[in-house]
This record gives structure tokens, C-alpha cells and sequence, in this order.
């Protein structure tokens, strides 16, 4: 049987954006977790941008995590298509950034490796260390050229204001000149 947060994050996962309205209305936690899932992780896996919207303007926790540990943003970033609207209002909102997943990838590794040079500059101008490694030693650099997606790859080599000094490995620098 199902309890009354499995209900509002049902409602979530339909998209009943009435009958999630109809909940917050009655006091029901927007940050309710059902079999693991927040609201606002199960809106961000169905790439309902109206639904997260709805969510992040009635005041949803933008750093709760999901069974796997994976914050809103984390899940933006390979499946949204509207991620570079999505990302930068969770981020505006103070999602964190710099959060790991089990295999130590940050946001920008997986932005990188998708291939969204608009997140990889997003991600650069707010101070992410585009040199952080994951559990396998590797940077964002080289999950963009195992993706072969050359435009992330030239973002990632380019220096930018604010950020820290640019160091790239010798070995990952044919990326930046084709």
C-alpha cells in the first residue's frame, strides 16, 4: 500500500502538476523521498522541466540526493534536454556543484562526457576545478576525447577569467589543437 509521499512523488512522475500543487497546498514535504526517489530527482529522470521548475519555486532541497546518492544536478546533466536552463537555476539555487558520484565524476565529467559545451562553460565559470580526477585518475578532458566530442574538449583547454591557472597533462594536449 502506498503512503502518502509515495502518492506526491506518483503525482511527481505523472506530471500532474495540479494534483502536486494540490499537495503543497496541504502541507505535504516537498522533499519527500518514495522508494528512494526524491520529488525533484523522479521530475529531473522524466525530463519534466515544468515539473522541476514548479518544484525549485516552491523552495524543493536542491542537495537532497537520490538512493544512489545523486543530487538534481547530477541527474540533469545526461538526461535533461533543457540542461543548460535546468543546470544554471540549480545552480543559481546553490546545488553543489563539486558533489562525486560512486565513481568520483563530478558534474563536469559527465557534462564533458555528453558532450554540452554550455555546461562545461557554466560549470568553468563557476570555479570548478576543470584538473579534478574521478576514482580512475581521469579529468573531464579525457571523458570529453573518449567521447570524441572535440567542442567540449577546446572549451576545456581554453582559459578563462576567474578560474584557476590552466594545466593540462602533455598527454591530453593534442585535444586542444585539430
Amino acid at each position: 500500500m502506498l503512503d502518502e509521499q509515495s502518492y506526491f512523488v506518483q503525482a511527481v512522475r505523472k506530471g500532474d502538476t495540479w494534483l502536486v500543487r494540490h499537495y503543497l497546498n496541504d502541507g505535504h514535504d516537498i522533499n519527500s523521498v518514495s522508494q528512494g526517489w526524491s520529488a525533484v530527482s523522479s521530475a529531473v529522470i522524466k525530463d519534466d522541466m515544468d515539473m522541476v521548475l514548479l518544484l525549485l519555486y516552491d523552495g524543493v532541497d536542491v542537495e537532497r540526493e537520490d538512493l544512489y546518492g545523486n543530487t538534481p544536478l547530477q541527474l540533469a546533466s545526461p538526461v535533461s534536454k533543457g540542461l543548460d536552463q535546468l543546470s544554471m537555476r540549480l545552480i543559481e539555487l546553490g546545488a553543489p556543484i563539486d558533489r562525486r558520484d560512486e565513481m568520483g565524476s563530478t558534474v563536469l565529467h559527465v557534462a564533458a562526457a555528453a558532450g554540452d559545451p554550455y555546461i562545461v562553460k557554466l560549470l568553468l565559470m563557476y570555479g570548478w576545478n576543470r584538473n579534478a580526477k574521478d576514482n580512475n585518475g581521469r579529468t573531464a578532458l579525457i571523458h570529453a576525447i573518449r567521447a570524441g566530442n572535440h567542442e567540449v574538449s577546446k572549451a576545456l583547454c581554453s582559459p578563462m577569467e576567474h578560474t584557476d591557472r590552466l594545466y593540462i597533462p602533455l598527454h591530453q594536449l593534442t585535444a586542444c589543437f585539430d
